[in-house]
């Protein structure tokens, strides 16, 4: 009689003698053999749907490595004859494969599934690696977190001192520099412990020691009656917009008896275009106490110039990206030349940072610059050294010029 299976699925002789047992083959009730071949075998719902339950009793592993085709497809066939008097449900075509098919596509599935273990393994293991590489970099900035809590508890903190010299190398004032001179590991630099201080907000108070140190040093220069040099410090966006910034100076100022008029901040540039109102405030009450304000690496805040002349800003410092090889590149050029005439016509004083050579000094004094800050004059000084270049005002002194080895890093 013809028979329509509606389904045809692939599976291993060996699998299902291990599924069903020899005593399913032997049922002519359930099984028929297909005319076309003795690999095709008729086998009733009943018996498909046991072979499905047990294949998935197996396990998905053990039935993806012996069936070549799980998922059955819909398989018309139009003549399919079977012995006289034999009578058969109609059900679903199931291809049993012999041995050498079977092994064929036993290792084609091997392969296969060896390709997809070594790609998953190489994903896994790139996966690691990133994880590994994030914890390390949070277990060091974990560490240097805690450190730096440590360091200002042991005084392990310290300011150097980089003069700003006119052109004669007469000592006009200073920027200081902190230093971390960590214990076990020696100096370490700002570019590794300011950046985590600010997002602790440890910076603010790194920078509250800043300034009273400097406060203190400014006060010990005083009274030494030689060397009455205003000293400036550097103050993050952080710690100038904290509630307590104005309160915590007035503090200091007391408390040390520092005369205001020789105390500076410098601000990063791009402050100025945060909050605006803010800044000026804040600007306003720190003149008000008598101390300079600086914007710091002018030039590379990307700033809206209309706010100069609003701001109660003192002193522009022209970036050393505008100074370095300023004699060579006309943009450079270009630039210095429109910040130093800027800020004359708005009354502000002017430091070009970063002199270096002989050509830089020359070509900054030709357009009217007096001020300068760079490894040309000195590297920044530890207080004693600091002390020495202050003796030696006008006198070239090599100790004092750029040892480069590491002091453009941290500067």
């Amino acid at each position: 009689m013809p028979v329509i299976p509606a389904k045809t699925s692939r599976i291993s002789l060996s699998l299902l003698l291990l599924l069903l047992g020899s005593s399913f083959l032997l049922c002519p009730s359930l099984f028929a053999a297909a005319k076309d071949g003795p690999k095709h075998v008729i086998v009733a719902p009943v018996v498909m749907k046991e072979i499905s339950d047990r294949v998935e009793a197996l396990g998905t592993a053990r039935a993806n490595e012996s069936i070549n085709i799980t998922s059955s497809v819909t398989e018309k066939v139009s003549k399919v004859g079977f012995e006289d008097g034999q009578k058969v449900q109609t059900g679903d075509v199931l291809v049993v494969l012999d041995q050498a098919e079977e092994q064929a596509n036993l290792r084609q599935a091997q392969a296969v599934k060896g390709e997809r273990e070594l790609s998953l393994n190489r994903q896994l293991q790139l996966q690691k690696q990133k994880l590994a590489a994030v914890d390390e970099i949070d277990r060091i900035r974990l560490e240097l977190e805690q450190a730096l809590t440590v360091a200002l508890e042991h005084n392990e903190f310290e300011l150097h001192y980089q003069p700003q010299v006119n052109a004669q190398g007469v000592l006009l004032s200073a920027e200081a520099l902190i230093r971390w001179r960590r214990d076990g590991h020696g100096m370490v630099s700002p570019l590794d412990f300011i950046p985590v201080a600010e997002e602790t907000g440890l910076i603010v108070s790194i920078g509250e020691w800043v300034i009273r140190t400097a406060c203190e040093f400014i006060c010990e220069l005083d009274r030494g009656g030689d060397l009455l040099t205003p000293i400036s410090v550097n103050v993050s966006a952080r710690q100038f917009r904290h509630a307590d910034f104005i309160k915590t100076l007035q503090s200091i100022i007391q408390q040390t008896g520092v005369d205001p008029q020789r105390l500076g901040i410098e601000l990063t540039e791009s402050l100025l275009v945060e909050d605006v109102a803010q800044v000026t405030e804040i600007m306003t009450h720190v003149r008000a106490l008598g101390i300079k304000v600086s914007i710091d690496d002018f030039g590379t805040g990307y700033s809206a110039l209309s706010y100069l002349k609003d701001l109660p800003i003192d002193v522009l410092k022209v970036d050393r990206a505008f100074v370095r090889d300023i004699h060579k590149d006309k943009n450079c050029a270009a630039i210095a030349e429109a910040i130093l005439a800027m800020a004359k016509n708005l009354g502000m004083g002017v430091v070009a940072e970063g002199v270096e050579v002989a050509e830089e000094l020359e070509f900054l004094m030709a357009r009217g610059c007096d001020v300068f800050q760079g490894f040309f004059f000195s590297r920044p000084l530890s207080v004693e050294q600091f002390k020495a270049y202050g003796q030696n005002q006008g006198q070239y002194q090599p100790v004092f010029r750029a040892e480069m080895l590491g002091d453009e890093a941290v500067r």
